[in-house]
């Protein structure tokens, strides 16, 4: 379909100031994440694309989005001063010169564009628009979207992917910090303290008679700019993890972001581990869609393989996993963890339902789940438990229902630590040669057996506490380690 058959021009628009229009990209691609959303009988008339910070993996993340519909993509500096020039052309080339727009400057250049388009595309009876935006691009289409709520309807989609105001962002994280601390330092890099976004806040009528846009906002864990890693008494570690986190989580197009579609590139293993049912929770009239992927130390391990040519599969991903989160178990996306109020499990999906491959959790028959689940045994800090499965390996299960990572706080489930198995099982081990442990914020500890070998393990007590709390389990249920 041809944009200007769907898109009202915009005034300031004539030679692309606003948004750059291709009419179908990413051919192939349709039915993918959108089709899922928004459903298949809503056909999208339209994608507006507001880039990230110099997003120069753009197209490899979004064209699976974008599908075969008409897009426009939004122009504005994508910019951060004094590190990052974007779009913009500094003097002599040089990034921190007030040449160059900073973050927040660049974002709302980014706002007002997306203004304009939704202003002109007002009051529309039918079509159904699509506007999503990336990282920087995300903060400055919700922006966009809550200036101007008033001109949005139930057609309207805003998809929020990597939003740095997410609940569980940085920017939440960086509003809890001591004001006289992070307030000084964000303004110096031209970066507003401004917290997380209030997920009411584009809710124009009484919230009943359906006429409000749907808010989306994707996060995939461990990407530091929408679910930061932070924990207090590990400070190094955090900030190890989180820096993994940029460079293999939310830099690259083709990295998990760009396989929400549930389709890995030629010859690469699938990065999103539960693509077809991601953990969703909603607050205000906004659907919180939480992907899970490969803890980030894994991920950069898998570059580092691709950088050097070295073969992987998923096999190896996963004993790369279980390491990493024997060091530093990651903190996803919870209603217990939002740094918003209301924020609760979603009872319905946020359109229909995706297809694509499953992971090995969900491959299990229901019988197998079943039985796991007639095992669990509590161990440690609450909705963590040990189930064994009817080949005798322990699963280790959260209350989201994800056999991957665990709840913000919790301690580790991976491979015993000192495993030579895993290029990263080292990170796992203390100087002795003892277990590792940790004391997350609910006062239970996390420790990782020092045994070889890539069975999961609960380790949210101490060796002899495990033990008390197999006994407790089936007859069948073997232990595992």
């Amino acid at each position: 379909m041809a944009l200007a058959d769907v898109l009202q021009p915009v005034a300031g628009n004539d030679a692309g100031q606003l948004y750059t229009a291709v009419d179908a990209v990413g051919a192939g691609n349709a039915g993918g994440y959108l089709t899922g959303l928004v459903g298949a009988g809503n056909p999208v008339a339209v994608v507006i694309v507001t880039p990230g910070t110099d997003d120069v993996g753009l197209h490899p993340r979004v064209d699976p989005i974008v599908g075969d519909a008409a897009a426009a993509y939004v122009t504005y500096p994508e910019s951060f001063w004094p590190i990052i020039a974007g779009n913009t052309d500094p003097l002599l080339g040089l990034p921190f010169l007030p040449s160059v727009k900073t973050y927040q400057e660049s974002a709302a250049v980014g706002a007002a564009a997306n203004g304009a388009v939704m202003i002109a595309n007002a009051g529309r009876e039918s079509g159904t628009f699509v506007y999503t935006g990336y990282s920087q691009g995300a903060e400055a289409l919700g922006d966009a979207a809550e200036a101007q709520r008033a001109s949005l309807s139930d057609k309207d989609w805003i998809v929020l992917v990597s939003d740095p105001r997410s609940p569980w962002g940085i920017k939440a994280t960086a509003d809890r910090l001591p004001a006289l601390l992070a307030t000084p330092l964000m303004g110096l890099l031209g970066v507003e303290n401004n917290g997380a976004r209030d997920p009411g806040a584009t809710i124009e009528s009484d919230g009943q008679d359906g006429t409000d846009p749907h808010m989306v906002s994707v996060i995939v864990v461990g990407d530091p700019v929408a679910n930061t890693q932070w924990v207090w008494y590990r400070p190094v570690a955090s900030l190890l993890v989180d820096l993994a986190g940029f460079v293999a989580i939310h830099s690259p197009g083709d990295g998990p972001y760009g396989q929400l579609d549930c389709q890995a590139p030629a010859g690469k293993p699938l990065l999103v581990t539960n693509c077809d049912a991601p953990t969703e929770y909603q607050a205000g009239n906004t659907t919180y869609q939480v992907y899970d992927t490969y803890h980030p130390l894994a991920l950069l391990t898998a570059q580092v393989y691709d950088a050097v040519g070295l073969p992987y599969d998923a096999a190896d991903l996963a004993d790369w996993d279980a390491a990493a989160e024997a060091f530093y178990p990651m903190q996803h996306p919870t209603p217990g963890t939002a740094l918003v109020d209301g924020v609760t499990e979603k009872t319905e999906p946020a359109g229909g339902s995706q297809t694509g491959p499953q992971n090995e959790l969900q491959n299990e028959p229901e019988t197998a789940i079943d039985a796991a689940a007639n095992a669990l045994v509590q161990a440690g800090s609450a909705g963590r438990h040990t189930a064994v499965d009817e080949d005798g390996e322990v699963l280790v299960r959260s209350q989201s229902g994800s056999a991957r990572h665990g709840q913000a706080g919790e301690g580790p489930a991976g491979p015993a630590a000192g495993s030579d198995t895993s290029p990263i099982g080292e990170l796992a081990d203390d100087s002795s040669g003892t277990d590792s442990s940790g004391t997350d914020s609910s006062g239970t500890d996390g420790s990782a057996a020092g045994t070889s070998g890539p069975d999961i393990s609960l380790a949210d007590s101490a060796a002899d506490d495990s033990g008390a709390a197999r006994e407790q389990a089936t007859p069948e249920a073997e232990s595992a380690g």
